[in-house]
């Protein structure tokens, strides 16, 4: 990875994008309302800044039709939930919301305007967000496309905030000698842990490439950085997060490393020794709780998803308004009667309940849309594409894999983390026949890592040799 001041072009947008993550993170993960208004005007500036002062012929390609409309259709449809509509329209799509709001409308007796949303102000709050993603995504996308063949630039403000959080949140876990879980500056552990396992596999990944360039200082530097973020994890007494780490670098081994029957049972042995000598004893004994017998069908998490399921029944066509469910589940909820439930502990059972059926379908065009460019690159890709890839979908894969059971996703640092790193994937199969604007130098491009099965494929190291890389003057 070549020096960020080597690149003066990208600075401004990534220091700007750092300070984004800083005010997301420094306000509770972005929960505490004025730092995350704030960081949706860094957003904006950086946005404006970077569209608006590049030549259009510098910008990156055109990004998929697919993904635009998959990315268009959610916005527009989760702003139409809070349009007013006609009473027959609103009884038409959602015959449930048609009937709570006639309800309010016979007791306010005034004029009351019927939207498929039961809670406006939330929906529009949460489009709003949802805004704020997108240009997120489109940002990353941009700095990945600058950033060339070295597009592991664009994710080391990520590395960055997470490394900060890892060591905040451990040093929390030492001073209470175990008695309290690490937290960073989140207000639960689960997000915390979220945070640290995406930025993991990209750790993980560069660290075993400068394994390979046998380069001792950026060794050490990525072993302990990697380190570091594992173990906030398992200082998090996340039962989840750790489990997901493990896996990480279980995926990460079998896409990696060769020959496959030698490497894989080393890295596990490797990896279940490092976590036995650093797994916190009140992990252990959490997940010792969960073993019991009868405790995960007791979990009044696995009872919340039932009542949520009956709750997307009613509304499965139009959902309930995005942002709607803490006002919506009251009437569905046979656990904790006492407490106030804003989420559901499964991302994909509130957004089905947010958003039915037509709102469920672009969220998957989008998924796919950012998965497919991912698996292109691990099929046909060489050298760092290669190994991003691989730290791409590693990570996306964790956030997936724990939305089942929390609620990572809406929390607005996460959320924007995960947009950062879908930008940078949907950029991936990049070459550099791909630019098509005049060159105004050339530059050959730097000597790129190859993975360990391409390394007597002579013709593939000569073409990335023979390779020219256009580079446009803003």
């Amino acid at each position: 990875m070549k020096p960020l001041a080597n690149s003066p072009r990208l600075l401004p947008y990534l220091a700007g994008m750092s300070i984004v993550l800083a005010l997301c993170l420094y306000g509770a993960g972005g929960v505490v309302i004025a730092y995350i208004r704030a960081a949706w005007i860094c957003i904006g500036v950086v946005g404006l800044a970077l569209f608006t002062r590049s030549a259009r012929m510098n910008l990156a390609p055109r990004m998929s039709r697919l993904l635009l409309w998959a990315w268009l259709v959610l916005l527009l449809y989760a702003g139409l939930q809070s349009v007013p509509l006609s009473r027959d329209i609103v009884s038409a799509v959602s015959p449930h919301a048609a009937a709570i709001q006639d309800a309010v409308s016979q007791i306010s007796r005034e004029s009351y305007l019927f939207s498929i949303s039961l809670l406006r102000s939330a929906t529009i709050e949460h489009v709003a967000r949802l805004v704020g993603y997108f240009i997120v995504f489109l940002i990353a996308r941009e700095l990945s496309w600058r950033a060339d063949q070295d597009q592991w630039k664009a994710v080391v403000p990520l590395l960055l905030a997470a490394a900060a959080e890892a060591l905040l949140g451990v040093t929390q876990y030492a001073l209470s000698s175990g008695a309290r879980p690490a937290t960073g500056t989140y207000v639960n552990r689960n997000h915390f842990a979220g945070l640290l396992e995406m930025t993991f596999p990209f750790a993980a990944v560069y660290c075993y490439t400068t394994m390979l360039q046998r380069n001792a200082a950026r060794c050490v530097w990525w072993c302990s950085l990697t380190s570091l973020l594992g173990i906030g994890v398992l200082c998090s007494l996340s039962r989840m997060a750790s489990v997901i780490v493990f896996g990480s670098c279980i995926l990460i081994a079998v896409l990696l490393v060769r020959p496959r029957r030698i490497a894989i049972p080393a890295v596990i042995a490797a990896t279940v020794a490092v976590f036995w000598v650093f797994v916190p004893t009140e992990l252990l004994r959490r997940f010792s709780d969960v073993a019991r017998a009868g405790e995960l069908t007791n979990d009044l998490r696995v009872r919340l998803w039932s009542d949520t399921l009956r709750l997307v029944s009613d509304y499965a066509v139009a959902g309930t308004g995005l942002g709607t469910y803490a006002a919506v589940v009251p009437r569905y909820r046979t656990v904790e009667l006492d407490q106030n439930v804003f989420f559901a502990h499964n991302d994909y059972l509130q957004v089905a309940a947010e958003l039915g059926l037509v709102g469920l379908l672009p969220i998957v065009c989008l998924v796919a849309c950012v998965l497919y460019p991912i698996a292109k690159t691990i099929v046909r890709g060489t050298g760092a594409q290669f190994a991003l890839a691989t730290a791409c979908l590693t990570s996306i894969l964790t956030i997936l894999v724990h939305s089942v059971a929390d609620f990572n996703l809406y929390i607005p640092a996460n959320a924007i983390v995960l947009s950062w790193i879908a930008g940078v994937a949907v950029m991936l199969p990049w070459t550099p026949g791909d630019r098509i604007d005049p060159p105004s130098h050339v530059v050959m491009p730097h000597a790129t890592w190859m993975p360990p099965w391409h390394a007597g494929d002579e013709h593939v190291l000569k073409s990335h040799s023979s390779s020219i890389v256009y580079h446009q003057k803003e």
